[in-house]
């Protein structure tokens, strides 16, 4: 190879990091002289009931994220199509901005969105190119602009937003690269750049916020290199929305979720409030800085399937993002189980609210979401075990023949997974799986789950035995359908009660408390403790007279000390109060233990819990 083409080809290798560490350093200028024009000019956000913040911070931060990534783009190109990305990215940076400085009708930001779609489509660049033209453009329109509103929406947390669009743009690179575009990913890494560069300025406690000038820049940004780049795309009709879809899980779970929850209680969707799933996790316990690393870890974890799901075929992806949606669905379900405040200081589920929705808007949305909500519980469990069933199937087979699996047999799986599908639904439902309650599964629902799936296992095999005597197909196949489809099941299941558990556990405030007694009783009174926060006692350790426990931890907490070190533990760790959960003591030791309470300045009071062991 000649020096010349030496060179050029390590400029083109080189070029995708110059574009990411351009816009990073533009944008890292760039951003403390916004803060500075920003308070000069009484560009700053107040804080409110809605917002978290507690100083006013200043706007504006999009100009900065703006500059960054349109300066990498003009230097750095990445093809053909970069003008349609800058020309639609553009569009929505001024309107955004107009937003922020004089605020703009739903309607108007909603136009500025279709015409920044329209460019890319006047590109001819769309999603799922080979699917019929007006179907095309119609899930292109609805791609963009759902995705441009959901990081908008996201934009409620110091650093989630600028991080979410990071990981997926991050995400779009590494795809170019599987699909042997590295020179191509220069566009997407200088969004990672830039968002990078405003993170420096905008963790907690944030100096500056991007305002809609940045987040419906940087939303459509993401949303049109899943369109434009040519490493985001996948064959299969299902892949081809998959890849991008799971590019972009968290801002499609958190838009999801405040939607129904808003209708459901009677406010208008664009009403603001702390009912995100950021604010839910930190209603749950979590600081803000932990629950914005949560979601940047869901948003990782369906970054890296993304990236598997270009390289699976079309029936792996198939049965990967069927297991991937589930554990996403029973994670949002279990957010929107949490209660939660709104500005006018109503929480979930009751309604009314300082923006309330009007009597023919609470009608319409409550006729569109009725026949759902009126059987969610039912519902949502059909449609996960579903997604489980097929999942597991078409995995045991990929499982069994480690990728190499013949047309012939691809054929068979196809031909039986509506009878397995069947088979299944109707054992589970006759086994009364769908009648409990999530947030109190337990080892009898998990039990008959696992019992409904042997069974309906083996009623698969029977009917296979007695019409084809089995030949022609894989006993191994259902051995790992059985083993899959049951832990799926039972996991999605218990994860609900697992998240229960886990967010409980990580809740502060409230009286200090030590439990007396590390047994049976006190682990069912931690339990009560942690799941109901109006309680208001945050259990610090145990304490048992057991030398032996001394050390060991009981659903996660420490047993700190014995019985006669009561006085000392008190004033160690500052406990208001120490719960007495042994049930067998004598007046004489009440007596003692409530003295020894009162020396290190602790209130000592009793929970009877009649624990009945098992017995054979």
């Amino acid at each position: 190879m000649a020096p010349t083409d030496l060179s050029r080809a390590f400029a083109t290798e080189l070029r995708p990091l110059a574009s990411g560490l351009g816009a990073f350093l533009v944008t890292a200028v760039f951003t403390p002289l916004v803060i500075r024009m920003a308070h000069r000019m009484g560009w700053v956000a107040r804080p409110t009931e809605d917002r978290w913040h507690e100083r006013p911070t200043a706007l504006m931060g999009g100009v900065a994220i703006y500059l960054g990534a349109v300066a990498a783009w003009i230097f750095f190109p990445g093809g053909s199509w970069s003008w349609s990305l800058l020309g639609g990215a553009t569009i929505l940076f001024v309107a955004g901005v107009a937003d922020d400085l004089r605020g703009l009708s739903p309607v108007a930001k909603l136009v500025a969105q279709v015409a920044a779609a329209s460019v890319i489509l006047v590109a001819g660049h769309r999603l799922a190119p080979g699917w019929p033209y007006w179907l095309s453009v119609a899930i292109t329109y609805l791609w963009v602009i759902g995705i441009t509103n959901a990081v908008n929406l996201l934009d409620n947390m110091d650093g989630l937003a600028a991080g979410i669009v990071a990981i997926a743009a991050l995400t779009v690179a590494a795809l170019a690269a599987v699909a042997g575009g590295w020179g191509r990913a220069a566009p997407a890494l200088a969004v990672v750049g830039a968002a990078a560069g405003f993170l420096i300025y905008n963790r907690q406690p944030a100096r500056v916020f991007m305002g809609d000038g940045g987040s419906l820049f940087l939303g459509f940004s993401v949303a049109a290199l899943a369109v434009l780049h040519p490493g985001a795309g996948a064959s299969g009709a299902v892949a081809v929305l998959a890849v991008p879809a799971a590019i972009m899980a968290v801002p499609i779970l958190d838009t999801t979720l405040v939607t129904f929850k808003r209708i459901a209680s009677g406010r208008r969707i664009t009403q603001g409030g702390r009912d995100h799933s950021s604010h839910r996790l930190v209603f749950l316990g979590l600081s803000e800085r932990r629950a914005v690393l949560t979601l940047y870890a869901v948003a990782g974890a369906f970054s890296l399937l993304a990236i598997g799901l270009r390289l699976f075929n079309l029936y792996l992806t198939l049965a990967v993002s069927a297991l991937a949606l589930v554990a996403l669905a029973v994670f949002g379900v279990f957010l929107g189980d949490v209660s939660v405040a709104y500005p006018d200081g109503t929480s979930d589920p009751h309604a009314a609210g300082s923006a309330p929705a009007s009597k023919s808007e609470r009608a319409r949305d409550r006729v569109l979401l009725r026949a759902v909500l009126s059987n969610k519980r039912e519902i949502a469990g059909l449609v996960a075990d579903l997604l489980l069933i097929v999942g597991s199937f078409v995995l045991a087979h990929y499982l069994r023949y480690e990728g190499g699996i013949s047309d012939v047999h691809v054929q068979q799986m196809v031909d039986l997974l509506p009878v397995v599908v069947l088979v299944k639904v109707v054992v589970l439902y006759a086994f009364g799986t769908y009648r409990g309650v999530l947030r109190y599964a337990g080892s009898h629902e998990l039990i008959r789950v696992a019992e409904a799936s042997t069974v309906a296992s083996g009623v698969l095999v029977v009917g296979l035995v007695v019409a084809f005597r089995f030949e022609g197909f894989s006993r191994s196949v259902f051995f790992i359908d059985w083993l899959v489809a049951t832990m799926a099941m039972t996991a999605e299941r218990g994860a609900f009660r697992g998240f229960l558990g886990y967010f409980a556990s990580k809740r502060k405030g409230g009286r200090r408390v030590l439990l007396y007694g590390a047994g049976d009783a006190g682990y069912l009174a931690l339990r009560e403790i942690r799941q109901n926060p109006d309680l208001g006692l945050e259990p610090i350790g145990f304490v048992d007279d057991d030398p032996e426990k001394v050390g060991s931890t009981v659903h996660g907490l420490p047993v700190v000390g014995r019985g006669d070190e009561l006085r000392g533990l008190a004033r160690e760790f500052g406990v208001d109060e120490v719960i007495l959960t042994i049930s067998r003591l004598g007046d004489a030791e009440r007596d003692e233990l409530r003295k020894r309470c009162a020396s290190g300045s602790a209130v000592c009071r009793e929970l009877r819990i009649d624990f009945v062991p098992w017995q054979q």
